[in-house]
This record gives C-alpha cells, sequence and structure tokens, in this order.
C-alpha cells in the first residue's frame, strides 16, 4: 500500500533502513523518476514531514504559466503546491495529461541539505486502463 514503509537493522553493520514496498501494480506503466524543482518557493514546513514513502502526489497541468507554458504543478495529498516538474522534463508527461491520460506521481525519495528545504524525488506512472 503507498505510504507504508518499514525500517530494518542490518545484522552485519547495525545501521537502520528504510524497506519500500513493492512499486503499483499493473497496469501502471513506469515513465520516470525525478527530482521536484521549485521547492524552495513552496516550503511546506511540517506537512513535509508527514509524507511518507509511496504516497501517492498529484501532477496537475498549468498550462497558463508565465515561464513554462508546459508546466505540470506536484502537489500534496491536500492539494497544496510542492513544486514542479522539471522543465527538461516536462514536454512528454504534458503532452500526455493533454491527451488526458492519467499520471500518477508516487514519493520515492526526500532528502535535506544543510541551509536548504527538503527535496523530494517522485516516480511516475502511467494510470492504464
Amino acid at each position: 500500500k503507498p505510504g507504508m514503509c518499514v525500517q530494518v537493522e542490518s545484522w552485519l553493520t547495525g545501521r537502520i533502513r528504510e524497506v519500500l514496498p513493492p512499486e503499483p501494480e499493473p497496469p501502471s506503466v513506469f515513465l520516470l523518476q525525478t527530482h521536484v524543482a521549485g521547492t524552495y518557493y513552496h516550503d511546506l514546513g511540517t506537512q513535509a514531514r508527514a509524507f511518507a514513502f509511496w504516497d501517492e502526489l498529484a501532477l496537475v497541468r498549468e498550462p497558463h504559466n508565465l515561464y513554462d507554458a508546459q508546466a505540470i504543478v506536484v502537489q500534496s495529498p491536500e492539494g497544496e503546491k510542492i513544486g514542479y516538474i522539471p522543465r527538461e522534463k516536462n514536454a512528454l508527461l504534458a503532452a500526455r495529461i493533454d491527451k488526458g491520460e492519467r499520471l500518477a506521481a508516487y514519493l520515492a525519495h526526500r532528502y535535506h541539505r544543510e541551509g536548504q528545504p527538503e527535496q523530494f524525488v517522485i516516480r511516475i506512472y502511467s494510470q492504464k486502463s
């Protein structure tokens, strides 16, 4: 189930790592993995801590964006803007969404660098029916 994550301790090193659940079931088709751009401008504060691995995030077209006509917003399950699909990767995805194809994004990784907002890596799937 999306959002589940298990922590396990390595018997060899004693380190704790997170084991992710399996990827979404077919008929989902993996398209790409990318970071979420612009998180600096859309800091979610404490809400970002609630995101779990494989949580489904919404992809919403923003065709009237002044800076990129092919912009795709990445939104939290509550509908808050997290950031954007990077400009260099959004053209094919925007065309798919514009044709009515349903795309789903899942949180695959998150990391934080000193002095910067939390960063997110997502995996995008086509939801074929």
